[in-house]
């Protein structure tokens, strides 16, 4: 409901979410502005990032970007499904258009975790989606940044609820049936995995936590 409320107030063309604790690199706007400006068909732009660590942080994200070194411009129906298995796209790289966020209503507001992800799967069926591999955003990983404690929370649940929602959304656009039963078959799948992937994350976050206070016992002693 605050990204909403934000982007109610604003009056640009152009929308980019930007957490309060990330970095931009000073080419961040205008490359993606021009992209966005030289391609009226593409409906949003992210980029590549680097994280900015905190000292003594155990685990960090490995697949929160694409998995390309190239920029590239993809058509949005493909980049839906490739979207639907993981979600690459990290919220403040990206520039959506206006016009856009409103056709497709805005962030869902029961999603506390996953508005974004709901969001770019739905603007993918509104035009293609680019992407910049320079990284140009540095994106802060600590343990009182939300998304790291959520994931552990209600994160899993959220993602199948955006999901859910994403595809009856795919299904009103394209008239698709069959291939929307199909990702919903995929979305179940990944649910089960991704349970499984979180008990056992939140096991090894604890014992590499144990660990490091058992070699800061060893050290002081």
């Amino acid at each position: 409901a605050n990204w909403n409320r934000g982007v109610a107030l604003a009056r640009g063309e152009y929308i980019c979410i930007f957490h309060q604790d990330d970095v931009m690199m000073p080419e961040n706007l205008a490359r993606k502005l021009a992209v966005l400006s030289a391609n009226p068909t593409v409906s949003f732009v992210h980029s590549a990032i680097e994280f900015l660590l905190e000292e003594g942080l155990v685990t960090v994200p490995g697949d929160w970007v694409e998995a390309t070194a190239e920029d590239r411009v993809v058509e949005g129906q493909r980049y839906f499904r490739q979207l639907i298995a993981r979600n690459f796209i990290c919220a403040p790289t990206v520039v959506m258009r206006r016009t856009l966020f409103d056709r497709v209503g805005g962030f869902d507001d029961t999603l506390g975790f996953t508005c974004d992800y709901e969001m770019w799967l739905k603007l993918c069926m509104e035009g293609q989606v680019a992407f910049l591999s320079l990284p140009l955003v540095l994106y802060r990983w600590h343990e009182k940044n939300a998304t790291y404690a959520y994931r552990f929370e209600k994160g899993v649940e959220e993602l199948r609820t955006a999901r859910q929602e994403a595809i009856r959304y795919y299904e009103e656009r394209t008239g698709k049936r069959e291939e929307a039963e199909l990702l919903r078959n995929v979305s179940a799948v990944l649910t089960e995995k991704e349970q499984w992937a979180g008990g056992f994350d939140r096991e090894s976050e604890r014992r590499l936590v144990y660990i490091k206070e058992l070699e800061a016992l060893r050290d002081k002693l």
